[in-house]
């Protein structure tokens, strides 16, 4: 995926089923990845509360390029 610069950037995909496992796995590679896309997996298990801390924990440490 080209990020705005026409670099390519690095995507992680959480297909994980528990928020906690979801928000670990992010805080380990966040310094690498430019996106993180929340799988049907955890949304599934989790509903949108999950999408709603990993957005809350972006937005408190802006560790993802938007």
């Amino acid at each position: 995926m080209e990020d705005r610069l026409g670099q390519i950037g690095e995507q992680l995909a959480v297909d994980v089923t528990g928020t906690t496992e979801a928000l670990a796995a992010v805080r380990c590679v966040y310094p690498h990845v430019d996106i993180v896309e929340v799988g049907t997996p955890l949304i599934i298990e989790e509903g949108l509360q999950a999408l709603a801390r990993l957005k809350a924990m972006a937005d408190a440490n802006q560790p993802l390029k938007s």
